[in-house]
């Protein structure tokens, strides 16, 4: 039986299927979003980041807000020090 090491990120919905932008729900963070649009929460900061002009604080958006989810790749050419690292397999 052979081993292999899960990726260090999940991979990404297809770009066809992303969302620019999510209507938020109760309950949503911006981890959440992250989750549900990329796959994995890791893009929150570069989320919060590009959002902080509709969202006084971090931890809580308002329901119906519509919060701008760009692509990953623009996130990480927007904001790289609060992206992961991407996935050079």
């Amino acid at each position: 039986m052979v081993l292999t090491e899960a990726p260090a990120v999940a991979p990404l919905p297809p770009v066809n299927q992303r969302p620019t932008s999510i209507r938020a729900t109760e309950h949503d963070s911006f981890w959440s979003i992250s989750q549900r649009v990329y796959g994995v929460g890791d893009y929150y900061k570069a989320l919060y980041s590009h959002n902080r002009d509709r969202v006084r604080r971090p931890d809580t958006i308002p329901v119906g807000l519509e919060v701008a989810t760009p692509s990953p790749e623009d996130l990480r050419l927007l904001y790289p020090h609060l992206c992961p690292e991407a996935d050079t397999r």
